[in-house]
């Protein structure tokens, strides 16, 4: 009867610990996201300047050429839904 009670409690734990572990990991990734978001996020709700329209384009081509992003015949990175930058521009004249 102990070692029953024993081998239940062992086994409880373990699973206690995978779950532990994938929430850290869920957790840890989320994280990661969010400060790779913020990075480009300041950028969105105000007017920049060429210079940091520059600096933008340039962090997603680093993004994209670190991950291996492939390009399309036309030298665009090809979107691969997990990996890859796709930036935006709307440029407004104001007169």
């Amino acid at each position: 009867m102990k070692k029953i009670v024993v081998f239940l409690c062992s086994i409880f734990i373990i699973i206690i610990a995978v779950f532990f572990n994938w929430y850290v990991d869920i957790s840890k990734k989320n994280r990661q996201v969010s400060s790779y978001n913020s990075q480009y996020e300041i950028y969105s709700k105000e007017n920049i300047s060429g210079v940091s329209i520059t600096t933008i384009i340039n962090k997603a081509i680093d993004n994209n050429e670190k991950y291996d992003i492939q390009k399309s015949d036309k030298d665009v990175y090809i979107n691969d839904d997990k990996y890859s930058t796709k930036i935006y521009i709307k440029v407004v004249e104001d007169r």
